[in-house]
């Protein structure tokens, strides 16, 4: 049965988002194919517990607050969080400092380190200007006498932008 298909799939992504209700629906066993997520399936019965779909019901946002600041940056995640590997998305079962148990909509699971998911990966900007620190703060000032007279405001954050627009490509090590 295609989850997305389902009548109560529209329900469970309004609250959620639809790659998420693809995910936990696709979690349940014996989903019947019914307009209301109530009557879908018996909720006690679910990996994910009567709790998670009633606060779905009532169209409340079962993992914490929702449209807060990107919680993978700086908090590690938690059991029913949804992140990605190489795109696909997975759901944290477990951790273990900088490892976390994953579960696919396949059914398997694994143990990944956090810099095998998508939410903790460097972006190649962050990679450039990381970069381009390390070079700015190992040149000497010797000869800065020569730089011309007036003065410029210029941010790292624009040098590191104009070598990314201009084509700087990584040199590898």
């Amino acid at each position: 049965m295609d989850i997305k298909s389902l009548r109560c799939f529209e329900e469970v992504a309004r609250v959620i988002g639809e790659e998420s209700a693809e995910l936990e629906l696709g979690k349940v066993s014996c989903l019947m194919d019914h307009s209301s997520i109530a009557f879908a399936f018996i909720w006690k019965d679910s990996p994910q517990g009567n709790s998670f779909w009633k606060k779905i019901s009532h169209g409340e946002y079962p993992y914490g607050q929702p449209n807060t600041p990107d919680p993978t940056k700086t908090l590690p995640p938690s059991f029913g969080d949804i992140l990605h590997c190489v795109e696909e998305p997975c759901t944290v079962l477990n951790t273990n400092g900088d490892n976390f148990l994953i579960a696919f909509s396949d059914g398997s699971s694994d143990w990944f380190h956090k810099s095998d998911l998508d939410e903790y990966k460097n972006t190649q900007e962050e990679d450039i200007l990381t970069q381009v620190l390390a070079d700015w703060k190992s040149q000497s000032l010797d000869h800065a006498f020569d730089a011309p007279s007036d003065k410029v405001t210029l941010y790292v954050k624009d040098i590191a932008n104009f070598i990314i627009d201009n084509g700087y490509k990584k040199e590898s090590t």
